[in-house]
């Protein structure tokens, strides 16, 4: 009996793999879970998963980028990469699209709001001055509840700020889902991945429907520089005591808003890129 073709044995080892990433997959948890990003269901039951995995299979450079990553990662964490993946690329909207919304209607309303406060300030620093009502507000004073209101029309400008930011159409707000993949692979292969991302990325896609080949290495990498640069994550604290280099960061999402956590996961992105396909150029430039 002849021996199988190298071609029949390579596509056994994709149909391999496709069926290891859709019997691998498990929801991730976080706070808030990510499945409360879209309808609350599971992945498992979603046609996408098994189009994906497909996809992945089906490309060498993205099939490469995979089998690293299912050395590096836990089930639990390539559940979570999905998920992302699946959030990034999906055509409805998610809980970032609602979250745009609902911050763009709080910045109207506390437009409105924070020179109420002005008002009521101006009116009781006269009142305090007032000669006539000098000698009843000896026993009646306004100035805890002047400090009471300048703290909340503070508080409010906060809000309203933040609210303008995260309503802002300026960036996409899927970069999000974009930042906390580049930082999942970051976190478990200490280098930068972005050649890797960008594979997976277009098998999203095309589980999706979608056009492969929607964003180069260049966009992909400017658009985390400015969503890092607008939260504040390009910031780099002094390096770590070399007792936490090994230390591994939380792995809830929200985490990964703080410049200093973000920061700190990068003191420990040192060594050699291990996932170099021939068609794509190195990483190392990307000044994060």
């Amino acid at each position: 009996m002849r021996s199988p073709r190298p071609k029949t044995v390579k596509r056994q080892a994709d149909e391999g793999l496709s069926r290891r990433i859709c019997e691998g997959y498990k929801p991730a948890e976080g706070c808030p879970p990510l499945s409360s990003h879209w309808d609350g269901a599971p992945l498992s039951g979603n046609p996408w998963l098994q189009r994906f995995a497909e996809s992945v299979a089906k490309h060498p450079h993205t099939a490469e980028a995979w089998r690293m990553l299912e050395e590096k990662l836990r089930n639990d964490d390539l559940g979570f990469l999905i998920e992302l993946l699946y959030l990034f690329t999906v055509r409805k909207d998610t809980y970032v699209d609602w979250s745009r919304d609902s911050y763009r209607v709080l910045k109207v309303a506390l437009d409105s709001i924070v020179p109420t406060y002005d008002d009521l300030i101006e009116q009781f620093s006269a009142l305090i001055e007032s000669s006539d009502a000098k000698r009843a507000l000896l026993y009646h004073g306004f100035y805890e509840d002047l400090r009471s209101l300048d703290a909340c029309r503070k508080h409010a400008e906060e809000v309203r700020n933040e609210s303008a930011f995260r309503g802002s159409n300026r960036t996409n707000t899927r970069d999000w889902y974009l930042h906390l993949m580049v930082v999942e692979m970051e976190r478990a292969t200490r280098t930068h991945q972005i050649s890797a991302l960008l594979d997976l990325l277009n098998a999203a896609w095309a589980a999706n429907d979608e056009k492969t080949g929607l964003l180069d290495e260049e966009t992909l990498r400017k658009r985390v520089q400015r969503f890092r640069k607008r939260r504040g994550l390009d910031k780099v604290p002094p390096p770590l005591p070399s007792h936490l280099l090994d230390a591994q960061p939380p792995t809830d999402p929200l985490h990964y808003f703080d410049a200093q956590e973000y920061a700190d996961i990068q003191e420990q992105s040192k060594t050699q890129e291990q996932y170099d396909p021939q068609t794509h150029g190195e990483d190392d430039d990307i000044p994060f």
